[in-house]
């Protein structure tokens, strides 16, 4: 569900903007705000958070309850500023976000958590043009999510002509008056 991905993206940023493992003067966005920020992104240090997928498998199907490995990616990007490298700064950032993280538990994100975040690999992905260092995360997260159950009125169902739920009395009474 939309809103449960936003919420957990929203803990991310909370977690590493809060962590005193991430300096003051780093930019901690979510992808869906950087779009609004995309000059702040370009010229210094960032750590963007952003949802990449999940697998989902149906552990019951009424009430419909999913259980979902979702995967979140951090995307760090960092320039040499004075005497810091770059790289210095982002392997900083990378276990400070490894720390904050990895076994935490989302809250407020209205779902069962199974599995806490879990740092699933780290990569370091290149030199930009303009100099920065980048690197990303990857964490997944074990969650059960229940979906709300609509009960749709037995005389609207459909069902085929030859099962025999068709030939009770409620349903014959149904299929008397939407025939006529």
């Amino acid at each position: 569900e939309l809103n449960t991905i936003t919420r957990i993206e929203q803990f991310m940023v909370d977690a590493l903007i809060a962590s005193p493992l991430i300096p003051i003067g780093v930019n901690v966005l979510r992808l869906a705000d950087v779009i609004d920020k995309e000059g702040v992104v370009s010229q210094t240090n960032n750590i963007v958070v952003r949802y990449t997928g999940a697998t989902n498998n149906v552990k019951n199907k009424i009430p419909m309850v999913f259980e979902r490995s979702m995967r979140f990616e951090l995307n760090f990007s960092c320039q040499n500023y004075l005497t810091s490298s770059g790289h210095d700064f982002a392997t900083q950032l990378l276990s400070g976000a490894f720390i904050t993280l990895n076994g935490s538990v989302p809250g407020g994100a209205a779902v069962a958590v199974i599995e806490p975040f879990v740092c699933a690999s780290e990569d370091f992905t290149g030199l930009s043009d303009e100099s920065q260092y980048t690197y990303t995360q990857v964490y997944s997260l074990l969650i059960e999510e229940a979906m709300p159950y609509i009960a749709l009125d037995p005389c609207v169902q459909r069902s085929e002509e030859h099962t025999s739920e068709l030939q009770s009395p409620c349903n014959l009474v149904c299929r008397l008056l939407l025939e006529k």
